[in-house]
Protein backbone atom coordinates (compact mmCIF):
# COMPACT_ATOMS: atom_id res chain seq x y z
CA UNK A 1 0.00 0.00 0.00
CA UNK A 2 1.44 3.32 -1.12
CA UNK A 3 -1.02 5.72 0.55
CA UNK A 4 -1.34 4.68 4.20
CA UNK A 5 -1.77 8.33 5.21
CA UNK A 6 -5.32 8.55 3.82
CA UNK A 7 -7.95 9.08 6.52
CA UNK A 8 -10.87 10.93 4.89
CA UNK A 9 -13.07 9.62 2.08
CA UNK A 10 -13.52 12.94 0.27
CA UNK A 11 -10.27 14.27 -1.19
CA UNK A 12 -9.52 17.80 -2.32
CA UNK A 13 -7.14 18.80 -5.07
CA UNK A 14 -4.07 19.03 -2.81
CA UNK A 15 -4.79 15.51 -1.51
CA UNK A 16 -4.89 14.16 -5.07
CA UNK A 17 -1.59 15.87 -5.84
CA UNK A 18 0.02 13.90 -2.99
CA UNK A 19 -1.37 10.53 -4.09
CA UNK A 20 1.12 7.85 -5.13
CA UNK A 21 -0.37 5.79 -7.93
CA UNK A 22 0.36 2.09 -8.38
CA UNK A 23 0.43 1.73 -12.17
CA UNK A 24 -0.20 -2.03 -11.98
CA UNK A 25 -3.43 -1.36 -10.10
CA UNK A 26 -4.30 1.56 -12.40
CA UNK A 27 -4.18 -0.82 -15.39
CA UNK A 28 -7.00 -2.99 -13.97
CA UNK A 29 -9.59 -0.53 -15.30
CA UNK A 30 -8.95 0.34 -18.99
CA UNK A 31 -8.47 4.02 -19.78
CA UNK A 32 -11.64 4.26 -21.87
CA UNK A 33 -13.79 2.77 -19.11
CA UNK A 34 -12.18 5.02 -16.51
CA UNK A 35 -12.83 8.10 -18.62
CA UNK A 36 -16.52 7.30 -19.18
CA UNK A 37 -17.22 6.40 -15.54
CA UNK A 38 -14.78 8.92 -14.04
CA UNK A 39 -13.46 6.12 -11.86
CA UNK A 40 -9.97 4.68 -11.48
CA UNK A 41 -7.92 2.48 -9.16
CA UNK A 42 -4.92 4.27 -7.66
CA UNK A 43 -3.63 1.86 -4.99
CA UNK A 44 -4.28 -1.43 -3.24
CA UNK A 45 -2.94 -4.33 -1.26
CA UNK A 46 -3.39 -7.74 -2.85
CA UNK A 47 -7.12 -8.14 -3.60
CA UNK A 48 -8.09 -4.96 -1.76
CA UNK A 49 -8.33 -1.89 -4.01
CA UNK A 50 -8.42 1.86 -3.37
CA UNK A 51 -10.73 3.51 -5.88
CA UNK A 52 -11.06 7.20 -6.82
CA UNK A 53 -14.29 8.49 -8.36
CA UNK A 54 -16.24 11.68 -8.94
CA UNK A 55 -19.50 9.73 -8.43
CA UNK A 56 -20.94 11.76 -11.31
CA UNK A 57 -21.93 8.45 -12.94
CA UNK A 58 -23.09 6.47 -9.95
CA UNK A 59 -24.73 3.70 -11.99
CA UNK A 60 -21.51 3.01 -13.88
CA UNK A 61 -19.54 3.16 -10.63
CA UNK A 62 -21.81 0.55 -9.02
CA UNK A 63 -21.55 -1.68 -12.08
CA UNK A 64 -17.74 -1.45 -11.94
CA UNK A 65 -17.70 -2.28 -8.24
CA UNK A 66 -19.91 -5.33 -8.85
CA UNK A 67 -17.60 -6.54 -11.64
CA UNK A 68 -14.56 -6.15 -9.41
CA UNK A 69 -16.37 -7.95 -6.60
CA UNK A 70 -17.15 -10.87 -8.92
CA UNK A 71 -13.40 -11.14 -9.56
CA UNK A 72 -12.70 -11.39 -5.85
CA UNK A 73 -11.70 -7.78 -5.17
CA UNK A 74 -12.75 -5.77 -2.11
CA UNK A 75 -12.55 -1.98 -2.16
CA UNK A 76 -12.59 1.42 -0.51
CA UNK A 77 -13.96 4.30 -2.58
CA UNK A 78 -12.62 7.84 -2.28
CA UNK A 79 -14.41 10.77 -3.85
CA UNK A 80 -12.95 13.77 -5.64
CA UNK A 81 -14.06 16.89 -7.51
CA UNK A 82 -13.66 17.57 -11.24
CA UNK A 83 -10.31 19.34 -10.93
CA UNK A 84 -8.81 16.58 -8.79
CA UNK A 85 -10.17 13.92 -11.15
CA UNK A 86 -8.50 15.54 -14.18
CA UNK A 87 -5.17 15.58 -12.34
CA UNK A 88 -5.49 11.90 -11.34
CA UNK A 89 -6.64 10.82 -14.80
CA UNK A 90 -3.36 12.14 -16.29
CA UNK A 91 -1.63 9.17 -14.67
CA UNK A 92 -2.94 7.05 -17.55
CA UNK A 93 -0.46 8.90 -19.76
CA UNK A 94 2.29 7.68 -17.44
CA UNK A 95 0.88 4.13 -17.76
CA UNK A 96 0.80 4.40 -21.56
CA UNK A 97 4.42 5.59 -21.59
CA UNK A 98 5.40 2.63 -19.42
CA UNK A 99 3.56 0.25 -21.78
CA UNK A 100 5.29 1.84 -24.78
CA UNK A 101 8.65 1.26 -23.12
CA UNK A 102 7.73 -2.35 -22.42
CA UNK A 103 6.65 -2.88 -26.02
CA UNK A 104 9.83 -1.25 -27.28
CA UNK A 105 11.94 -3.43 -25.01
CA UNK A 106 10.02 -6.53 -26.10
CA UNK A 107 10.36 -5.57 -29.76
CA UNK A 108 14.07 -5.03 -29.25
CA UNK A 109 14.38 -8.52 -27.78
CA UNK A 110 12.25 -10.07 -30.54
CA UNK A 111 14.26 -8.47 -33.33
CA UNK A 112 17.66 -8.87 -31.70
CA UNK A 113 19.95 -11.16 -33.66
CA UNK A 114 23.57 -12.19 -33.55
CA UNK A 115 25.69 -10.06 -31.24
CA UNK A 116 22.72 -7.83 -30.29
CA UNK A 117 20.96 -10.86 -28.76
CA UNK A 118 24.06 -11.74 -26.74
CA UNK A 119 24.31 -8.13 -25.53
CA UNK A 120 20.72 -8.27 -24.26
CA UNK A 121 21.50 -11.52 -22.39
CA UNK A 122 24.29 -9.66 -20.60
CA UNK A 123 21.95 -6.74 -19.82
CA UNK A 124 19.29 -9.09 -18.43
CA UNK A 125 21.92 -10.84 -16.34
CA UNK A 126 22.78 -7.55 -14.62
CA UNK A 127 19.13 -7.07 -13.52
CA UNK A 128 18.29 -10.78 -13.02
CA UNK A 129 17.38 -10.18 -9.35
CA UNK A 130 14.36 -8.12 -10.50
CA UNK A 131 13.11 -10.98 -12.70
CA UNK A 132 11.47 -14.26 -11.85
CA UNK A 133 13.81 -17.24 -12.32
CA UNK A 134 11.50 -18.67 -14.99
CA UNK A 135 11.38 -15.41 -16.98
CA UNK A 136 15.15 -14.91 -16.85
CA UNK A 137 16.21 -18.39 -17.93
CA UNK A 138 13.65 -18.57 -20.76
CA UNK A 139 14.80 -15.19 -22.06
CA UNK A 140 18.38 -16.53 -22.06
CA UNK A 141 17.22 -19.57 -24.06
CA UNK A 142 15.25 -17.48 -26.57
CA UNK A 143 17.98 -14.92 -27.06
CA UNK A 144 20.61 -17.64 -27.44
CA UNK A 145 18.55 -19.02 -30.31
CA UNK A 146 18.24 -15.52 -31.79
CA UNK A 147 22.03 -15.14 -31.68
CA UNK A 148 22.16 -17.77 -34.48
CA UNK A 149 23.46 -20.36 -32.01
CA UNK A 150 22.98 -24.03 -32.78
CA UNK A 151 23.66 -25.01 -29.16
CA UNK A 152 23.47 -23.44 -25.70
CA UNK A 153 25.88 -24.75 -23.02
CA UNK A 154 25.74 -24.43 -19.22
CA UNK A 155 29.15 -25.71 -18.16
CA UNK A 156 29.85 -26.24 -14.46
CA UNK A 157 33.28 -24.90 -13.47
CA UNK A 158 34.99 -24.20 -10.14
CA UNK A 159 34.01 -20.52 -10.03
CA UNK A 160 30.49 -20.83 -11.46
CA UNK A 161 28.39 -21.94 -14.40
CA UNK A 162 29.85 -20.74 -17.70
CA UNK A 163 27.11 -19.97 -20.23
CA UNK A 164 28.34 -20.43 -23.81
CA UNK A 165 26.77 -20.49 -27.27
CA UNK A 166 27.99 -22.33 -30.35
CA UNK A 167 27.72 -20.11 -33.41
CA UNK A 168 28.95 -21.33 -36.79
CA UNK A 169 30.64 -24.24 -35.03
CA UNK A 170 32.65 -22.12 -32.57
CA UNK A 171 31.90 -21.69 -28.84
CA UNK A 172 31.55 -18.15 -27.45
CA UNK A 173 31.35 -17.27 -23.76
CA UNK A 174 28.42 -15.05 -22.73
CA UNK A 175 28.00 -14.88 -18.93
CA UNK A 176 28.93 -16.74 -15.74
CA UNK A 177 26.23 -17.62 -13.19
CA UNK A 178 27.05 -18.49 -9.59
CA UNK A 179 26.46 -22.09 -8.50
CA UNK A 180 23.90 -20.90 -5.93
CA UNK A 181 21.88 -18.87 -8.44
CA UNK A 182 22.00 -21.64 -11.04
CA UNK A 183 20.24 -24.15 -8.76
CA UNK A 184 16.88 -22.50 -9.44
CA UNK A 185 17.52 -22.24 -13.20
CA UNK A 186 18.68 -25.88 -13.31
CA UNK A 187 15.42 -26.98 -11.66
CA UNK A 188 13.30 -24.94 -14.10
CA UNK A 189 15.09 -26.35 -17.17
CA UNK A 190 14.80 -29.93 -15.93
CA UNK A 191 11.14 -29.49 -15.08
CA UNK A 192 10.09 -28.20 -18.51
CA UNK A 193 12.26 -30.87 -20.19
CA UNK A 194 10.40 -33.66 -18.42
CA UNK A 195 13.39 -35.08 -16.57
CA UNK A 196 14.02 -35.72 -12.87
CA UNK A 197 15.00 -32.59 -10.95
CA UNK A 198 16.73 -34.41 -8.08
CA UNK A 199 18.95 -36.64 -10.27
CA UNK A 200 22.47 -35.23 -10.60
CA UNK A 201 24.63 -38.35 -10.67
CA UNK A 202 23.35 -39.72 -14.01
CA UNK A 203 23.01 -38.28 -17.54
CA UNK A 204 19.46 -37.47 -18.61
CA UNK A 205 17.79 -36.61 -21.94
CA UNK A 206 14.79 -34.33 -22.23
CA UNK A 207 13.13 -31.91 -24.59
CA UNK A 208 10.83 -28.91 -24.59
CA UNK A 209 9.42 -26.38 -27.02
CA UNK A 210 9.22 -22.62 -26.83
CA UNK A 211 7.48 -20.15 -29.12
CA UNK A 212 9.62 -17.74 -31.11
CA UNK A 213 7.66 -14.66 -32.15
CA UNK A 214 8.84 -11.91 -34.44
CA UNK A 215 6.73 -9.42 -36.41
CA UNK A 216 3.58 -11.05 -35.07
CA UNK A 217 4.45 -14.48 -36.47
CA UNK A 218 5.02 -17.34 -34.05
CA UNK A 219 6.73 -20.64 -34.71
CA UNK A 220 7.75 -23.44 -32.34
CA UNK A 221 11.44 -24.09 -31.61
CA UNK A 222 12.24 -27.59 -30.39
CA UNK A 223 15.00 -27.91 -27.79
CA UNK A 224 16.80 -31.21 -27.11
CA UNK A 225 18.39 -31.07 -23.66
CA UNK A 226 21.02 -33.35 -22.13
CA UNK A 227 22.45 -33.24 -18.62
CA UNK A 228 25.71 -34.86 -17.55
CA UNK A 229 27.34 -34.97 -14.11
CA UNK A 230 30.72 -33.27 -13.87
CA UNK A 231 33.27 -32.41 -11.17
CA UNK A 232 31.49 -29.18 -10.19
CA UNK A 233 27.84 -30.07 -10.85
CA UNK A 234 25.40 -30.61 -13.71
CA UNK A 235 26.51 -29.73 -17.22
CA UNK A 236 23.59 -28.94 -19.55
CA UNK A 237 23.69 -28.70 -23.33
CA UNK A 238 20.72 -27.71 -25.49
CA UNK A 239 20.41 -28.20 -29.24
CA UNK A 240 17.99 -25.90 -31.08
CA UNK A 241 15.82 -27.35 -33.85
CA UNK A 242 13.59 -24.96 -35.77
CA UNK A 243 10.71 -27.19 -36.85
CA UNK A 244 9.37 -24.44 -39.11
CA UNK A 245 12.64 -23.78 -40.91
CA UNK A 246 12.63 -24.42 -44.63
CA UNK A 247 14.85 -27.28 -45.75
CA UNK A 248 17.75 -25.97 -47.80
CA UNK A 249 17.70 -26.58 -51.51
CA UNK A 250 20.40 -28.79 -52.93
CA UNK A 251 21.67 -25.86 -54.98
CA UNK A 252 22.23 -23.69 -51.88
CA UNK A 253 24.66 -25.96 -50.01
CA UNK A 254 27.78 -24.47 -51.60
CA UNK A 255 28.76 -27.68 -53.41
CA UNK A 256 31.14 -27.22 -56.34
CA UNK A 257 29.69 -27.92 -59.78
CA UNK A 258 31.81 -31.04 -60.33
CA UNK A 259 30.56 -32.59 -57.08
CA UNK A 260 27.04 -31.39 -57.76
CA UNK A 261 26.98 -33.22 -61.10
CA UNK A 262 28.16 -36.49 -59.49
CA UNK A 263 25.48 -36.35 -56.78
CA UNK A 264 22.76 -35.28 -59.18
CA UNK A 265 23.53 -38.25 -61.42
CA UNK A 266 23.34 -40.61 -58.44
CA UNK A 267 20.00 -39.11 -57.39
CA UNK A 268 18.57 -39.91 -60.81
CA UNK A 269 19.23 -43.64 -60.30
CA UNK A 270 16.42 -45.96 -59.25
CA UNK A 271 18.49 -47.93 -56.78
CA UNK A 272 21.79 -47.96 -54.89
CA UNK A 273 23.18 -46.51 -51.66
CA UNK A 274 24.31 -42.91 -51.21
CA UNK A 275 26.47 -42.57 -48.12
CA UNK A 276 27.18 -39.27 -46.32
CA UNK A 277 30.00 -39.38 -43.78
CA UNK A 278 31.56 -37.05 -41.25
CA UNK A 279 31.70 -36.36 -37.51
CA UNK A 280 28.82 -35.02 -35.41
CA UNK A 281 28.02 -31.45 -36.41
CA UNK A 282 29.41 -31.72 -39.94
CA UNK A 283 26.08 -31.01 -41.64
CA UNK A 284 25.25 -34.56 -42.74
CA UNK A 285 21.54 -34.20 -41.92
CA UNK A 286 21.28 -30.92 -43.84
CA UNK A 287 22.86 -32.53 -46.91
CA UNK A 288 20.60 -35.59 -46.68
CA UNK A 289 17.46 -33.47 -46.30
CA UNK A 290 18.49 -31.37 -49.31
CA UNK A 291 18.93 -34.57 -51.33
CA UNK A 292 15.50 -35.83 -50.25
CA UNK A 293 13.98 -32.48 -51.11
CA UNK A 294 15.55 -32.74 -54.57
CA UNK A 295 14.05 -36.18 -55.33
CA UNK A 296 10.68 -35.52 -53.66
CA UNK A 297 8.62 -34.83 -56.77
CA UNK A 298 5.41 -36.47 -55.53
CA UNK A 299 5.77 -39.62 -57.65
CA UNK A 300 7.83 -41.65 -55.16
CA UNK A 301 7.16 -42.99 -51.69
CA UNK A 302 9.91 -41.79 -49.37
CA UNK A 303 10.31 -43.14 -45.82
CA UNK A 304 12.87 -41.98 -43.27
CA UNK A 305 14.13 -43.49 -40.01
CA UNK A 306 15.59 -40.75 -37.84
CA UNK A 307 16.77 -40.09 -34.31
CA UNK A 308 15.75 -37.36 -33.86
CA UNK A 309 13.49 -36.01 -36.61
CA UNK A 310 15.07 -32.59 -37.04
CA UNK A 311 12.82 -31.08 -39.71
CA UNK A 312 9.36 -31.96 -40.96
CA UNK A 313 9.39 -32.76 -44.65
CA UNK A 314 6.06 -32.42 -46.52
CA UNK A 315 5.12 -35.47 -48.58
CA UNK A 316 7.62 -37.73 -46.77
CA UNK A 317 6.80 -40.43 -44.21
CA UNK A 318 9.13 -39.83 -41.25
CA UNK A 319 9.57 -42.29 -38.37
CA UNK A 320 11.24 -41.54 -35.03
CA UNK A 321 13.58 -44.23 -33.66
CA UNK A 322 12.99 -44.97 -29.96
CA UNK A 323 15.59 -47.37 -28.62
CA UNK A 324 14.14 -47.16 -25.08
CA UNK A 325 11.09 -48.94 -26.48
CA UNK A 326 13.22 -51.34 -28.57
CA UNK A 327 12.36 -49.51 -31.79
CA UNK A 328 15.84 -49.59 -33.34
CA UNK A 329 17.10 -48.87 -36.83
CA UNK A 330 17.17 -52.62 -37.47
CA UNK A 331 13.53 -53.08 -36.42
CA UNK A 332 12.50 -49.94 -38.29
CA UNK A 333 14.13 -51.11 -41.51
CA UNK A 334 12.20 -54.38 -41.40
CA UNK A 335 8.95 -52.41 -41.20
CA UNK A 336 9.99 -49.89 -43.86
CA UNK A 337 10.64 -52.58 -46.45
CA UNK A 338 7.06 -53.83 -45.99
CA UNK A 339 5.66 -50.37 -46.77
CA UNK A 340 6.56 -50.40 -50.47
CA UNK A 341 9.05 -47.48 -50.47
CA UNK A 342 10.93 -46.13 -53.46
CA UNK A 343 13.44 -44.14 -51.41
CA UNK A 344 14.67 -44.82 -47.86
CA UNK A 345 16.70 -42.69 -45.47
CA UNK A 346 18.37 -44.40 -42.51
CA UNK A 347 19.66 -41.76 -40.11
CA UNK A 348 22.74 -43.69 -39.02
CA UNK A 349 24.44 -46.99 -39.86
CA UNK A 350 26.17 -48.25 -36.74
CA UNK A 351 26.07 -52.04 -36.95
CA UNK A 352 26.78 -54.81 -39.43
CA UNK A 353 23.12 -55.81 -39.34
CA UNK A 354 21.94 -52.31 -40.29
CA UNK A 355 24.63 -51.99 -42.97
CA UNK A 356 23.72 -55.30 -44.59
CA UNK A 357 19.98 -54.52 -44.49
CA UNK A 358 20.64 -51.13 -46.09
CA UNK A 359 22.80 -52.69 -48.81
CA UNK A 360 20.20 -55.39 -49.51
CA UNK A 361 17.53 -52.69 -49.81
CA UNK A 362 19.77 -50.81 -52.26
CA UNK A 363 20.14 -53.98 -54.35
CA UNK A 364 16.39 -54.62 -54.47
CA UNK A 365 15.43 -51.54 -56.42
CA UNK A 366 15.46 -48.93 -53.65
CA UNK A 367 17.45 -45.72 -53.51
CA UNK A 368 18.86 -45.61 -49.98
CA UNK A 369 20.50 -42.73 -48.08
CA UNK A 370 22.42 -43.23 -44.85
CA UNK A 371 25.30 -41.85 -42.77
CA UNK A 372 28.49 -43.21 -41.28
CA UNK A 373 31.02 -41.72 -38.84
CA UNK A 374 34.32 -41.80 -40.72
CA UNK A 375 37.01 -39.20 -41.40
CA UNK A 376 36.98 -39.45 -45.18
CA UNK A 377 35.15 -40.95 -48.13
CA UNK A 378 37.97 -43.37 -48.86
CA UNK A 379 38.00 -44.64 -45.27
CA UNK A 380 34.29 -45.44 -45.51
CA UNK A 381 34.93 -48.33 -47.88
CA UNK A 382 37.39 -49.88 -45.45
CA UNK A 383 35.02 -49.24 -42.51
CA UNK A 384 32.09 -51.04 -44.17
CA UNK A 385 34.29 -54.01 -45.03
CA UNK A 386 35.60 -54.07 -41.45
CA UNK A 387 32.02 -54.08 -40.14
CA UNK A 388 31.52 -57.38 -41.93
CA UNK A 389 29.52 -56.25 -44.95
CA UNK A 390 29.98 -58.85 -47.68
CA UNK A 391 32.11 -57.46 -50.54
CA UNK A 392 29.95 -59.01 -53.25
CA UNK A 393 26.95 -57.08 -51.84
CA UNK A 394 28.77 -53.80 -51.13
CA UNK A 395 30.37 -53.45 -54.58
CA UNK A 396 27.16 -53.39 -56.67
CA UNK A 397 25.07 -51.64 -54.00
CA UNK A 398 27.23 -48.60 -53.20
CA UNK A 399 26.87 -45.63 -55.58
CA UNK A 400 28.46 -42.56 -54.03
CA UNK A 401 30.22 -41.61 -50.79
CA UNK A 402 30.13 -37.97 -49.71
CA UNK A 403 32.42 -36.91 -46.84
CA UNK A 404 32.11 -33.38 -45.51
CA UNK A 405 32.99 -30.76 -42.93
CA UNK A 406 31.45 -27.37 -42.26
CA UNK A 407 33.66 -24.30 -42.53
CA UNK A 408 32.78 -20.72 -41.70
CA UNK A 409 32.19 -18.21 -44.47
CA UNK A 410 33.68 -14.76 -44.22
CA UNK A 411 31.27 -11.98 -43.36
CA UNK A 412 30.34 -10.20 -46.62
CA UNK A 413 30.04 -6.88 -44.77
CA UNK A 414 33.63 -6.64 -43.51
CA UNK A 415 35.84 -9.19 -45.32
CA UNK A 416 38.90 -7.79 -47.06
CA UNK A 417 41.10 -9.18 -49.79
CA UNK A 418 44.84 -9.10 -49.26
CA UNK A 419 48.02 -10.70 -50.53
CA UNK A 420 48.53 -14.23 -49.23
CA UNK A 421 51.36 -14.65 -46.75
CA UNK A 422 54.24 -16.98 -47.60
CA UNK A 423 52.82 -20.03 -45.78
CA UNK A 424 49.38 -19.62 -47.35
CA UNK A 425 50.80 -19.00 -50.82
CA UNK A 426 52.97 -22.13 -50.56
CA UNK A 427 50.04 -24.25 -49.38
CA UNK A 428 47.78 -22.97 -52.14
CA UNK A 429 50.45 -23.50 -54.80
CA UNK A 430 51.11 -27.07 -53.62
CA UNK A 431 47.38 -27.86 -53.67
CA UNK A 432 46.90 -26.44 -57.14
CA UNK A 433 49.88 -28.42 -58.44
CA UNK A 434 48.31 -31.64 -57.13
CA UNK A 435 45.07 -30.76 -58.87
CA UNK A 436 46.96 -29.84 -62.04
CA UNK A 437 48.54 -33.30 -62.01
CA UNK A 438 45.03 -34.78 -62.14
CA UNK A 439 43.67 -32.41 -64.77
CA UNK A 440 44.43 -28.78 -65.56
CA UNK A 441 40.67 -28.09 -65.75
CA UNK A 442 40.47 -28.45 -61.96
CA UNK A 443 42.69 -25.40 -61.42
CA UNK A 444 40.82 -22.05 -61.28
CA UNK A 445 42.15 -18.65 -62.21
CA UNK A 446 43.39 -16.55 -59.29
CA UNK A 447 44.94 -13.18 -58.52
CA UNK A 448 47.19 -14.26 -55.65
CA UNK A 449 44.97 -12.65 -53.02
CA UNK A 450 42.98 -14.29 -50.23
CA UNK A 451 40.17 -13.04 -48.02
CA UNK A 452 40.76 -12.15 -44.38
CA UNK A 453 38.22 -12.13 -41.54
CA UNK A 454 37.95 -8.63 -40.04
CA UNK A 455 34.89 -8.35 -37.80
CA UNK A 456 31.95 -5.94 -37.56
CA UNK A 457 28.53 -5.52 -35.91
CA UNK A 458 26.93 -7.75 -38.54
CA UNK A 459 29.02 -10.79 -37.53
CA UNK A 460 29.45 -10.14 -33.80
CA UNK A 461 33.03 -9.05 -34.54
CA UNK A 462 34.11 -12.57 -35.50
CA UNK A 463 34.72 -11.88 -39.19
CA UNK A 464 32.55 -14.87 -40.13
CA UNK A 465 28.86 -15.26 -40.88
CA UNK A 466 27.26 -18.54 -41.88
CA UNK A 467 28.88 -21.76 -43.00
CA UNK A 468 29.48 -23.67 -46.18
CA UNK A 469 30.51 -27.24 -46.84
CA UNK A 470 33.93 -28.63 -47.72
CA UNK A 471 33.27 -31.92 -49.43
CA UNK A 472 34.92 -34.88 -51.11
CA UNK A 473 32.94 -37.30 -53.22
CA UNK A 474 33.95 -40.82 -54.12
CA UNK A 475 32.04 -42.19 -57.07
CA UNK A 476 32.05 -45.99 -56.92
CA UNK A 477 33.32 -46.80 -60.40
CA UNK A 478 34.37 -50.18 -61.78
CA UNK A 479 37.90 -49.65 -60.46
CA UNK A 480 36.64 -49.04 -56.91
CA UNK A 481 34.26 -52.01 -57.19
CA UNK A 482 37.17 -54.31 -58.08
CA UNK A 483 39.03 -53.20 -54.93
CA UNK A 484 35.90 -53.83 -52.83
CA UNK A 485 35.42 -57.32 -54.26
CA UNK A 486 39.07 -58.04 -53.50
CA UNK A 487 38.37 -56.89 -49.89
CA UNK A 488 41.00 -54.19 -50.22
CA UNK A 489 41.31 -52.34 -46.89
CA UNK A 490 44.34 -50.28 -47.91
CA UNK A 491 43.06 -46.71 -48.19
CA UNK A 492 46.19 -45.71 -50.14
CA UNK A 493 45.24 -48.02 -53.01
CA UNK A 494 41.62 -46.88 -52.94
CA UNK A 495 42.77 -43.24 -52.97
CA UNK A 496 45.08 -43.88 -55.95
CA UNK A 497 42.25 -45.34 -58.00
CA UNK A 498 39.92 -42.52 -56.95
CA UNK A 499 42.47 -39.91 -58.08
CA UNK A 500 42.28 -41.35 -61.59
CA UNK A 501 38.62 -40.24 -61.70
CA UNK A 502 39.24 -36.61 -60.59
CA UNK A 503 38.74 -37.26 -56.86
CA UNK A 504 39.58 -34.18 -54.74
CA UNK A 505 39.92 -34.16 -50.96
CA UNK A 506 38.00 -32.02 -48.46
CA UNK A 507 41.14 -29.97 -47.76
CA UNK A 508 41.57 -29.31 -51.49
CA UNK A 509 37.89 -28.37 -51.75
CA UNK A 510 38.31 -25.95 -48.83
CA UNK A 511 41.34 -24.31 -50.45
CA UNK A 512 39.40 -23.90 -53.70
CA UNK A 513 36.79 -22.05 -51.62
CA UNK A 514 39.59 -19.84 -50.24
CA UNK A 515 40.58 -18.96 -53.81
CA UNK A 516 36.93 -18.24 -54.60
CA UNK A 517 36.79 -15.81 -51.65
CA UNK A 518 34.28 -17.79 -49.60
CA UNK A 519 36.48 -18.51 -46.58
CA UNK A 520 39.94 -18.02 -45.08
CA UNK A 521 43.04 -20.18 -44.98
CA UNK A 522 42.58 -20.48 -41.21
CA UNK A 523 39.23 -22.18 -41.79
CA UNK A 524 40.59 -24.37 -44.58
CA UNK A 525 43.30 -25.67 -42.24
CA UNK A 526 40.63 -26.82 -39.77
CA UNK A 527 39.37 -29.39 -42.29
Amino acid sequence: MLNTWLEKKILDYTDVQKLKVDLLKLAIIPKEVAEKSQTLIFDGDGKHLLILSTNNYSNQLQKLLEQLGNKGYSHDVYYVGARGWEHAFKRYSQLELQEQKKRAAQSKKEHAAGGDALTIIKELFEKRMTLRAWDFIMEVVRLAYQSWASDLHFQAEKDGISVNVRIDGVLQHVITITHKDFLQYDAKLKFISGIKINVVQLPQDGRFTFDYTVDGKTRPIDVRLNTMPSLYGDDIVMRFLDMGETVKSFDSLGIRSMHYDIIKKALQEQNGMILVTGPTGSGKTTTLYAMLNHVNDGTKKIITLENPIEYQLPGIQQSQINEDEWYTYEEGLKAVLRHDPDIILVGETRSRQTAETVINAALTWHLVFTTLHTNSAVESVSRLLSMGVKPYLLAPGLRVICAQRLIRKVCPHCASRQDADYASKTEIDDTLQKLRNIDAKLVPERDGKVVAAVGCDQCNNTGYKGRTVAMEILSVTDGIKELIVDEEHDTTKIFAVAREQWFTTMREDAILKVIAGDTTMEEARRV
